[in-house]
């Protein structure tokens, strides 16, 4: 799934029953997209022996398309060669639902 157009850089995943939840925070000047999957039971190949569920949150610089596709349309975030993206991001466990972690420069 893509994702993109956040008020903030944030998503969490909570458990009624635990009153747990885990939540991830990140610069969305930064990573203005998301990609999330999730698998269920779905998996019966290893590591997960159809025992597992596993949720996936990947903050982005670019849309889920093909590579090519992005290059042509300039929707790639360049680095030059030893450079890099400075950000911040943050992620935790929370006992409080409405609770969103901070980001600490």
């Amino acid at each position: 799934m893509h994702l993109t157009d956040f008020p903030m850089g944030w998503a969490g995943i909570w458990n009624p029953g635990l009153k747990l939840g885990c939540g991830l925070r990140w610069d969305e000047a930064v990573f203005p997209y998301a990609w999330s999957w999730a698998v269920g039971h779905g998996n019966d190949l290893y590591p997960l022996w159809g025992l597992g569920y596993t949720v996936t949150l990947q903050p982005s610089t670019s849309p889920m398309r093909p590579f090519p596709d992005l290059v042509a349309a300039n929707e790639v975030k360049w680095v030059e060669g030893r450079g890099g993206i400075e950000t911040t991001r943050a992620v935790g466990f929370t006992s409080s639902r409405d609770e969103v972690l901070e980001l600490n420069a």
